[in-house]
């Protein structure tokens, strides 16, 4: 992969979906002095060498046309996964050794002469697509040739339909490649499929990584013709943490002598809302092992018994959580991301097209946490603020709010919240982007000598939100919110408006106003709390067993706000 190249995910999607040829490739240039630069070379030439999303987004659009012009029924997105499932996986990462994961490359390295003919193909509707905008729980079971799960508390099941357009039947064989202590199930056990010439096949795809630590991870999915057609590759990514639901499960003392009922483990297990909404919750506690290994027994309301002492069960309603909180906004100048204000510009990022006087523009991003609560969508409102989770219209308004204000916008971060008309003549320009430094990922969101509706007088500055990147930054710890400051005049507002700085919480709460103005060339950090767990349900109770072994009681835990199963397993360990 070449260093410059734009890293994965997006939202819940692995992104890129695929990679193609994009460093020192020859193409045409003009040969005319007025239109060259010294990048570009001495002028007169019709050829160069060049490098980027300009060289290798051709090669893709070229395949695509390729795979049209073969089978000129197919939809965009047959063609996409044509494209996917028939690449190679010999990407390795910039220092030449490491293998790219799936937020590298996707699918892998284009092939034109695979693509055309590809063994299976995965379709999709522009309705799911759009549906899927405002659905997060069910995103992962798009039917699109790849699966991100990215909050994957346990273990998760989903689908895809693949239609056979080989020309012949195909029996394949299902290989996996999964982290240590990780399963991926493909249909009956990962037994071989079968699909006839021309028809579709739905099959389970199951993810359980109950027992591994939190983080990202990767796997994939090869499904090998027995006749030798191309393999079909999917490759497969997940974080594992838990969702706004969220189950604790332990028992003291881990290791209890065989018994009867006399000696036994205690165990609480317990489920908590951290979400925005209520969630309707179902818990079982059950052993792993097959047959009575565990017996359960003295279970508190409000769990109740399954069986004659197979396990302990309850279900109902978790109120919402109390909304998070805005601390303080504190002057870290110097001690952001990138030690001041940074222009996208210089990264060769345009500006957001279709900004205008009053407008909101709505961006899927990878999943970044304020107020301890993740998110994958920001609205960017031309009028110098931020609405974290997205928003309509109704949060667009030209004169500021004073923090805190349960009218909408809420849950707002505003550098400079006034009257701006981006869309007039030399308006300046709003952009949004990624950046790194090698370690953390910030989506950054620049207003650039953005005008006054009224006046002249120009707006520069940007918030930084960094993204839960993987592993110790998983979950709320990466969050971390930082408005970085240029040089234009940010003190003074519309005249036919006001102004404000500050931030919001999600129900209009809790808020800071930043006071005195801001300076020019200062940099602020939004601290918050995180939301106060709304329902609470504890359960206590014994297990015992009469047979020396090491057993696993397992808590699993389903729920309307949370996708899959969460579980945490308890290992207990029973001597002679």
């Amino acid at each position: 992969m070449a260093s410059f190249s734009s890293r994965g995910p997006t939202s819940d999607w692995i992104k890129p979906d695929i990679t193609a040829p994009g460093v020192q490739v020859l193409a045409g240039t003009t040969p005319q002095p007025d239109q060259t630069t010294a990048d570009n070379g001495p002028p007169g030439n019709l050829y160069m060498a060049i490098a980027g999303t300009s060289m290798s987004s051709p090669h893709a659009a070229g395949v695509s046309l390729l795979v049209k012009a073969a089978h000129p029924t197919w939809t965009p997105e047959e063609i996409k996964s044509a494209l996917m499932t028939s690449a190679v996986q010999t990407v390795v990462k910039e220092d030449g050794v490491t293998p790219a994961t799936p937020f590298d490359d996707g699918a892998g390295s284009i092939r034109a002469d695979r693509a055309v003919n590809p063994t299976l193909v995965f379709n999709e509707t522009y309705a799911n697509f759009v549906a899927a905008g405002t659905d997060s729980l069910h995103r992962v079971d798009l039917n699109i040739p790849s699966i991100d799960a990215t909050t994957m508390p346990g273990s998760i099941t989903t689908k895809r339909t693949a239609i056979n357009v080989s020309g012949h039947q195909q029996n394949l064989d299902v290989q996996i490649t999964a982290p240590a202590g990780v399963t991926i199930t493909v249909g009956n056990n990962n037994h071989a499929l079968h699909i006839a010439d021309g028809d579709t096949l739905t099959f389970p795809i199951t993810i359980d990584a109950r027992d591994v630590a939190n983080g990202q991870y990767f796997g994939s999915i090869r499904l090998v013709p027995r006749n030798g057609s191309n393999p079909v590759y999917m490759p497969v990514a997940f974080v594992k943490t838990q969702g706004t639901a969220t189950l604790t499960n332990a028992c003291t003392p881990a290791t209890i002598p065989a018994s009867k009922g006399g000696s036994a483990s205690h165990c609480t297990v317990s489920t908590s809302n951290l979400g925005a909404s209520a969630s309707n919750v179902s818990i079982t506690v059950q052993p792993a092992e097959k047959g009575k290994a565990l017996s359960y027994k003295n279970i508190t309301l409000p769990g109740s018994v399954i069986g004659s002492g197979d396990g302990v069960q309850w279900s109902g309603t978790l109120t919402p959580a109390l909304p998070p909180a805005i601390n303080s906004i504190a002057n870290i100048t110097g001690g952001g991301p990138a030690g001041g204000y940074l222009p996208l510009s210089l990264f060769g990022i345009a500006p957001i097209a279709g900004v205008g006087d009053d407008t909101i523009t709505n961006f899927n991003t990878p999943t970044f946490f304020f107020g301890g609560e993740p998110y994958t969508r920001v609205g960017v409102v031309s009028n110098g603020y931020l609405v974290i989770g997205g928003g309509t219209a109704a949060d667009v308004n030209f004169f500021p709010q004073t923090f805190p204000n349960a009218a909408r916008p809420n849950n707002v971060i505003a550098p400079f919240w006034t009257d701006l008309n981006p869309a007039a003549a030399s308006g300046g320009a709003i952009r949004i982007g990624t950046l790194t430094d090698g370690s953390s990922t910030w989506i950054v969101v620049d207003w650039a000598a953005v005008k006054n509706f009224s006046n002249a007088t120009t707006h520069t500055g940007e918030i930084w939100l960094r993204v839960a990147s993987g592993g110790a930054g998983t979950g709320p710890s990466s969050e971390q919110s930082t408005i970085s400051y240029g040089a234009a005049n940010a003190a003074a507002g519309d005249p036919g408006s006001a102004i404000n700085w500050g931030a919001e919480n999600r129900t209009g709460t809790s808020g800071v106003n930043l006071s005195p103005a801001p300076a020019d060339n200062t940099e602020y950090r939004v601290n918050t709390t995180a939301p106060v767990a709304g329902g609470v349900v504890t359960i206590s109770f014994d297990v015992f067993s009469k047979l020396a072994a090491t057993y696993h009681s397992v808590a699993s835990m389903t729920s309307s706000t949370v996708p899959g199963v969460t579980q945490v397993s308890q290992a207990i360990t029973v001597t002679p």
